[in-house]
Order: structure tokens, then sequence, then C-alpha cells
């Protein structure tokens, strides 16, 4: 096994290409192989994706740390130095390309400069309504519709009402069949049930599909994985896989009924089936609405933790009882104190027991969990938020904000929390003359060294300087290396106006709070400082 933090370019890839450019192959000294290699294995940078390319060592397992430790860290930069403060929190120095370059040149003997460290990136209520928000979720909505209403590929009959043309057939997923008679559907009365849509399906009294049987067993056995998981919750390893085996049992289970309809990737597309599923849950939610609305005593409840508790648990019993088992909903959390943007961003204080003292920060699409900002946008929108959730008091929000707005404004603020950190697509993955900042300052790089290119999925830090009016702001794209070196200034002007203003008045807004307004209150005689 050969392993390496970035195994194309900064390390054994940068080592094999060295060894190449004297004449020593070194892809087949490492090789347990002894044959010629391929000369395509072995050259790094040929062919039309040159930037993007990794080498193959032939009896070799070779990986590449830092796309590991991608799918296990959440940070807005992956460098080797990052990752190892926020791992094993331990500062590294950072080296640029120039003093790497005078090292394998001229040595080790001459005198180093001063060392350079990189900047690690510290990853930091639709009103004051106090009644609590509560939040359900059908357990395996979809599989629990193909168990409890039967539907199948074997259970069902089409369209076996329509007949408005007279015809002696109909279509049926890729086939044809005959319309059945009068006396053939008045015997099969009782044994039918139908989707909203009017496809007919036998009942599981007379015979028990294929699908529901399959899903069945899947989640009994994803339930007993998940049993396991308790019982061996010490053993990290062994819970680690047993959560990737439950995990892959589940979404097995809920693309079984898009595999149903797949036309082009599918092997057994029929329409019917995977239409039936998708109309008879929308069926099951609208029924679910109409009910929660039709119990006014609990849309005024509420006010306190243990009474929302007691109407989140009537609520979740009468929905699942008035669905056919297995269709069951559960009661998660409730959110006292809550903001809703839009269906899939949101914000709150959760609470997912009765016996919870403490309320848990729950963010679900917003800024504080997004990475496509900076740092200081994520920070000071959590903060505010929890500042309104704890004191339920705007008028300290607005102190905090206006706060911050002070220190960005008179350079008070680390450079870290202004940099932005965006994911790298490749030189080929954008298109002509797009204006993107990981790729300009990768332009820039390589006009110095034309090995300096980050790998797809590399996240590019880079921040917005001060520049002469009417420049376009893709010229005012610098790293921060450039920025500490050169005394440059970040636009705070830019950064509190449309970089941080806008989540929050996304957020405040719906309180009637205008931040801009907050902004402009400030005192004008505000000058950014240098930064030192």
């Amino acid at each position: 096994m050969i392993t390496g933090y970035e195994t194309h370019q900064l390390s054994w890839g940068y080592i094999i290409k060295r060894a190449r450019f004297i004449n020593i192959d070194l892809i087949s000294a490492l090789s347990r192989i002894i044959k010629e290699q391929d000369q395509k294995t072995i050259d790094l940078y040929e062919g039309e994706n040159e930037y993007e390319m990794d080498f193959k060592i032939e009896g070799r397992i070779i990986l590449n740390i830092w796309k590991l430790l991608r799918s296990e860290a959440s940070l807005y930069s992956y460098t080797f130095e990052n990752m190892m403060f926020h791992i094993l929190h331990k500062r590294v120095p950072k080296y640029d390309d120039e003093m790497l370059s005078s090292w394998w040149n001229y040595g080790c003997n001459r005198k180093v400069p001063k060392l350079r460290f990189l900047i690690s990136l510290s990853s930091s209520k639709s009103s004051d309504e106090i009644r609590g928000i509560h939040s359900f979720n059908f357990q395996s909505l979809y599989p629990s519709i193909i168990m409890a209403y039967n539907y199948c590929f074997t259970t069902c009959l089409g369209r076996v009402l329509q007949s408005q043309d007279n015809e002696d057939s109909y279509e049926f997923g890729c086939s044809v069949l005959p319309h059945p008679t009068l006396s053939e559907l008045a015997r099969l009365e009782d044994h039918l049930t139908f989707s909203p849509g009017g496809i007919a399906f036998l009942k599981a009294s007379v015979r028990k599909g294929i699908l529901p049987e399959m899903l069945h067993k899947i989640l009994d056995t994803r339930v007993m994985v998940k049993r396991s998981m308790k019982l061996y919750r010490d053993d990290n390893i062994l819970k680690r896989t047993l959560h990737a085996r439950q995990l892959g049992l589940k979404l097995i289970a809920n693309v079984t009924y898009g595999y149903t309809s797949a036309n082009f990737s599918g092997r057994m597309p029929c329409i019917e089936v995977g239409d039936s599923v998708v109309s008879k849950g929308r069926e099951t939610l609208e029924r679910c609405i109409k009910l929660i609305e039709s119990h006014p005593s609990w849309n005024g409840r509420g006010r306190t933790k243990e009474e929302a508790f007691n109407i989140g648990d009537e609520m979740a019993k009468a929905v699942t009882l008035d669905n056919p088992k297995p269709v069951k909903l559960k009661f998660e959390k409730v959110y006292m104190g809550c903001i809703l943007q839009t269906k899939k961003r949101y914000v709150g204080y959760m609470y997912e027991s009765r016996d919870q003292s403490d309320p848990i920060y729950d963010a679900k699409g917003i800024e504080t969990v997004r990475r496509d900002g900076c740092p200081a946008v994520a920070k000071i929108l959590e903060k505010s938020l929890r500042i309104l959730f704890e004191t339920k008091d705007v008028t300290k929000v607005r102190t905090y904000v206006q706060r911050q707005f002070h220190k960005i404004l008179s350079g008070k603020i680390p450079l870290q929390d202004l940099t932005f950190a965006k994911e790298f697509r490749g030189l080929k993955g954008y298109r002509p003359g797009a204006c993107v900042p990981s790729l300009e300052l990768t332009r820039r790089l390589m006009k110095k060294d034309r090995m300096n290119v980050p790998r797809i999925g590399q996240r590019v830090p880079y921040i917005i300087i001060y520049g002469e009016p009417g420049r376009p702001l893709i010229q005012s794209v610098r790293s921060p290396q450039e920025v500490m070196e050169s005394g440059l200034r970040p636009n705070s002007t830019y950064y509190v106006s449309k970089v941080i203003g806008p989540p929050l008045d996304r957020c405040f807004s719906l309180l009637g709070v205008d931040i801009h307004s907050w902004y402009n209150d400030l005192p004008r005689d505000l000058s950014p400082v240098l930064q030192d």
C-alpha cells in the first residue's frame, strides 16, 4: 500500500516526475509485478486531462488521504496544514512554491527566510413566538405504501375501468392486455383496490406481491442491523460497518418504487406501479394535513415543552391509526423558537425528548451549515439567531450585529473569517470565458508553476480586496497569502453589504426587521485599517 496526503502532485506524483526527469523509472521500482509498464499508465501528464490524471502502480493500493478526509470532515479548506490543525490540533508551517523550489534545486544549506504559516480557517423562528413547532416524518413512506396496499408487478391489473373508446385492449407496461369483461370485474369487485390514478391491484388476500415481500425482508433486516449497532456502540469500527449496511438497505428500499417505472435504466418498466406509489403517497400526505387541521385544539396549544410533546404524540398516533399498517408517522422533534425561510431552509432550537434540558441549535439549508460563503457569515448569523431564540429581544440582536459590522469596517476581524473557499471543477470544467474566482487564481498560479493546479473537488481559498471604482469584481480576487504578503485590505464594504447582510436579512426580514437600515445607521467615519 502506498499513501500520501496528495499523491498526484505534492508527494508521490512529484517525486515520480522528478525521477523520470533523471531517467529513473520509479514506478517500476515500486511495483510488485516485474513487467514493462504501460506508457499511458506511467505518464502522469499526458493526454487531454493532464492535470486530472492519477497514476497507477501495478500490485499497489494507492490511498489519496485528502480525498478520504474530504468525506469525513466538513471544512472550508482541505490543505494539509488546515487538516493538521482541525484533526490533530497541531500547527505546521506552510512553505510556498518558491521556497520549495529553492530547496529542491540548491539544497537546504542556505539560510531559510522567515517561515510563513497558513492561516487555518476556523469553522466556526419566524418570530419570537414561544409556541412549539412539531417535526414529523413518515417512516419509509414509499416502501410502506407498497407493502400496505400490495402494489407490485404481479398484482397490478392496469386501468381496467378505462374503456371510453370501447377498445378491446389497453397498454400495460411494455405489453398490451385485453379488457376484462363485466362479469370478471363483478367477480373481483371485493378483491381489488384502486390507486388514486385509477390503477387496479389485487389485495394481499388474493395474491401476495413480490415487491411487498421483498421490502418486508429488507426493512426487517435493517431493524436487526440497527439493533446490533446499539449492542456494539463501543466498537467504532464495527458500528461504522453496520451503519453503512443499514444505510444501504434503506436506500435499496427507498429506490424500489423508482425502479418500477425506470424506462431507460430499469429492466422491468411498469409506469402504472410507480405512478400508483407516488400518487398514493401524495394522497396520504394530504389526508394527514386535513386530519391535523380538523383538530383546532392541536393548533392552539404547545406553549410549553411538555405540552408540545403531548400534542406531537397525539398527532402521530392519530395519523398512524388512520393509515393501514405498516404506514407510520414518526414524531421526531419540537422546535421552541424557529425561523422557516423556505421548505428546506429553516433553523430553530430543537428538543428531541421530554427530559432534554438544553436545546440543540438545528439548521438546515441556511448559511450557518453551508460552506459556499466565508466563515464570518456563519458565525455572525448563528450568534444572532442564538441571541434571538434565547432572549426574544431584537434590540440585543441589533446591538450585536452592528458591533460586528463595526469590527469588519474597522479591519479588526481575523483574515480567515473573510476567506471564501470554493470547490475547483478542473481546468475544463468551466465554460469559455467564465469569471470564477477559483479558476482565476489557478490561472494566475500556473503562470509561475504549471503544476500548481488544485485537484478536482479541492477548495481554493480567496479574499475580495479593495479595487479601483468600476473595476470588475473578478479582478479583486486574491489568495490569502497574497493579501498577507502585500498588505492588501479586504473590501470590508463589500463583505458587509453583499456577503453578510443578505443572509441576515433573509432570516430577520420575516420579523419585519431591515438589516440594511442597521448598516446605514452606523457612523460614517469608519475607515478600514491596514491588516498587519
